[in-house]
């Protein structure tokens, strides 16, 4: 049997995602939003999570959000290995990407959210400024899941 590995499982997903993306009804259309497919990516995606990089966990995370796909167990295993690397080497476009799927499936894992507001006052609002982009996704995120941490109002 062959490995499977982080790299696999995100560009897989994201495949999956792209090859449909004209809305969510041509996916449905053309076959590639198979809810069964999916739930085994995310339980490998559970099973090798402390092999992700920030860049896998940014675009598995979209590719489910994209596909609307909100599997909540892979979800919360994400939000924790994503915490752990705030302070360490997460681009600003992947955490922009990750507080915007979080959202776009209405998953609120207000730990989450608030270690990221914490993680952008640390490093300073031009740590997301590098595109407009990181910043428009990452206000609408907070907003969109109602989470108003006091760190990023202040």
């Amino acid at each position: 049997e062959r490995q499977i590995n982080p790299l696999n499982l995100a560009n897989l997903s994201w495949a999956f995602a792209s090859a449909g993306w004209h809305g969510e009804m041509s996916t449905r259309r053309i076959g590639l939003r198979d809810p069964e497919f999916m739930d085994w990516i995310a339980l490998k995606t559970i099973e090798h999570m402390q092999s992700f990089t920030p860049q896998n966990c940014s675009n598995l995370v979209w590719a489910y959000a994209t596909l609307r796909i909100p599997h909540v167990d892979m979800f919360s295993s994400m939000a924790v290995q994503v915490q752990s690397w705030l302070t360490k080497d997460f681009d600003p476009q992947h955490l922009s990407n990750v507080l915007w799927s979080y959202a776009k499936l209405h998953l609120c894992d207000r730990p989450l959210f608030e270690a990221a507001a914490d993680e952008i006052v640390n490093r300073g609002l031009d740590y997301m400024s590098r595109t407009p982009q990181n910043i428009s996704n990452t206000i609408w995120a907070f907003g969109t899941v109602n989470v108003r941490p006091p760190s990023l109002l202040a």
